[in-house]
């Protein structure tokens, strides 16, 4: 479950980089 977690946060954390670099 753990493993389930980690990959959903690290999915999160990518989509969050992407609107980021996009806003610039």
């Amino acid at each position: 479950m753990s493993y389930i977690h980690t990959m959903i946060s690290r999915a999160q954390i990518k989509i969050l980089n992407l609107k980021s670099t996009m806003c610039f």
